[in-house]
This record gives structure tokens, C-alpha cells and sequence, in this order.
């Protein structure tokens, strides 16, 4: 895996339980298409959100469980998962704007640039919902915003970070790709 790589491949094991009504000559389709189902858009170990099964690597031989009836199987597959890793450097969508600070949006995960990590010549202006400088750059919502990761959590099925705005080269980014 590279460093600082925000897609990368991972190696999973989930153990799932399968009724005996869907145990018959498609078992291993069944399993298959059940694990996608379930692990598919949701959140992985490590604070990582999984895109997409790769490929299924194992599937153990299943147990039966003497109260239900039901198979249990031990499933190794690879993911494809996304994940910010701290001082990771990212383009952003702004997706709102409060006296708090920088609401941002990159695949799963919310990111908030507070307002202590906007540079000092950024004022947020409550009519306009935007944050903007004396010499006249503007942040508001749409915008391309460069931010640095400073720290990640999970929350709900998603995942949460802060960032910052304050180093070099970070912030707006217009449409011809210069910062403003």
C-alpha cells in the first residue's frame, strides 16, 4: 500500500450466516452476492469505508448451527477502500458555510476546516454564508477547497475529519485550477 494512497486494496474476513432455505446448488453465488450486499458502502476496520468487494479470496467450510439450522461461513475476501489518512492533502467540495467554520465533502467522509484553521484574513460574513478576505477572495459553498487532514473519526456509517486551510498552498482552488 502506498503511503499517503486514499484508495487502496485490503484483506477482510467476515463471517456470515446463511438459512437453510438459501443453502442448495447456488450456495457459493448466494454467499457471494450476500456478502456484496452486506459489506458493500459501509464501514471497515481502521476507519476505512469500503467501495467494493475486489474478490473473494476464501470461503470457509460452514458450521451449522445446532439451535437455528442456519450455516455459518468464514468468508476472506479483498477490499477496495477509501480512506483519508492524517496530513494527507485532498480537494474538497464546500457544502456549507456557518460561523463555525468550512463544511466539506470528499466520498464518505464529512470534513470540517474550523474556523480557527482558516487563515486569520478570512472573516465569515453571515449574510452571504461565506468566508472572505479584505483583498477580496471569497469561500463559499461549491467551491473547490485543498485541505490538509488533521485527524479522523467514524460516524454513523460514514466518517468525520477535520482539516486545515492554513499551510501553503491550500484553500480555494478556482475553475482554471489556480488558488485564489
Amino acid at each position: 500500500r502506498e503511503q499517503l494512497a486514499m484508495f487502496f486494496l485490503l484483506p477482510m474476513t467476515k463471517t456470515m450466516i446463511i438459512q437453510p432455505k438459501e443453502c442448495g446448488p447456488h450456495l457459493r453465488q448466494t454467499i457471494e452476492n450476500k456478502l456484496h450486499r452486506e459489506v458493500q458502502g459501509t464501514m471497515g476496520v481502521n476507519f476505512c469505508h469500503i467501495v467494493a468487494v475486489k474478490n473473494i479470496d476464501k470461503i470457509g467450510k460452514g458450521k451449522i448451527q445446532d439451535e437455528t439450522g442456519c450455516a455459518s461461513f468464514t468468508i476472506k475476501y479483498t477490499a477496495f477502500v477509501f480512506r483519508p489518512i492524517k496530513n494527507q492533502v485532498v480537494d474538497t467540495i464546500v457544502n456549507g458555510i456557518t460561523g463555525d467554520g468550512i463544511f466539506c465533502q470528499i466520498g464518505p467522509a464529512e470534513i470540517l476546516v474550523g474556523k480557527e484553521s482558516v487563515p486569520e484574513e478570512f472573516t465569515f460574513d453571515e449574510p452571504t454564508k461565506t468566508f472572505s478576505s479584505h483583498n477580496g477572495y471569497r469561500i463559499q459553498k461549491g467551491d473547490i477547497l485543498r485541505v490538509k487532514i488533521e485527524g479522523i473519526s467514524p460516524s454513523g456509517i460514514g466518517m468525520f475529519a477535520t482539516a486545515t486551510i492554513k499551510d501553503d498552498f491550500l484553500g480555494a482552488i478556482g475553475m482554471d485550477g489556480k488558488w485564489i
